[in-house]
C-alpha cells in the first residue's frame, strides 16, 4: 500500500500572563459547554460524562477536581470533525486532555495555571498531536494561525469573564 501523506508529531506550547485571579481563566477553560460562544469553528459541545475525581487517587485528590468526557464538533476547511476527549480538571491547577476518538491519530493537551497572587497568573498551554492525510497537510500549513486565533479567543474570553466579576 502506498502512503502519500506521512504522519508527524506536532507540539505546540504557549504561555499567557493574565492580570486577574487564576479562578477566571480556569473557569473559562473548564466551561467547555460555552466554547461555541467564543471559539471560531467550534460548532457544538456535548458533555457525555462528568464526575468528581476519586479522592483516594492521591495524584488528583485536590478538592473540586473532576473528570469530564465531552464530544466537540468543529468546522475546518469546509469539513466537520468530531473529537471526544477525556479531561482531568485539577481544581485551579491544570486541565489534562486526552483524545478518545477523533480525526487525529493521537492528541493530548495540558493547561497549567500558576497564581501570582495580586499580580495575576500565568497560563501555560502544551498540546501535542499526530495527524496524517489531507487533514495533517492542511493543519501543518495553518497550525500557527489556528493556535494564535484560539489563544486570542481564550484571552478575550478571560478578559470578558474578569469584567463580569
Amino acid at each position: 500500500m502506498f502512503r502519500f501523506f506521512s504522519a508527524a508529531l506536532a507540539s505546540i506550547t504557549k504561555s499567557i500572563l493574565f492580570p486577574g485571579p487564576v479562578s477566571v481563566p480556569y473557569s473559562v477553560v473548564t466551561d467547555i459547554g460555552n466554547y461555541p460562544l467564543f471559539l471560531d469553528g467550534c460548532e457544538k459541545v456535548e458533555v457525555l460524562a462528568s464526575a468528581p475525581i476519586d479522592e483516594s487517587d492521591k495524584k488528583d485528590s485536590r478538592e473540586g477536581s473532576e473528570s469530564v468526557t465531552a464530544k466537540i464538533t468543529v468546522g475546518f476547511g469546509g469539513h466537520t470533525y468530531e473529537m471526544t476527549t477525556k479531561n482531568h480538571n485539577r481544581h485551579l491547577e491544570s486541565v489534562s486532555m486526552v483524545m478518545l476518538s477523533g480525526p487525529f491519530e493521537s492528541f493530548k493537551g495540558e493547561w497549567s495555571f500558576t497564581s501570582y497572587g495580586a499580580q495575576g497568573c500565568q497560563i501555560d498551554i502544551d498540546i501535542s498531536y499526530v495527524v496524517s492525510g489531507l487533514l495533517g497537510t492542511a493543519l501543518k500549513l495553518v497550525q500557527g494561525k489556528i493556535l494564535d486565533k484560539t489563544v486570542s479567543s481564550f484571552t478575550k474570553r478571560f478578559d470578558w469573564a474578569l469584567s463580569r466579576k
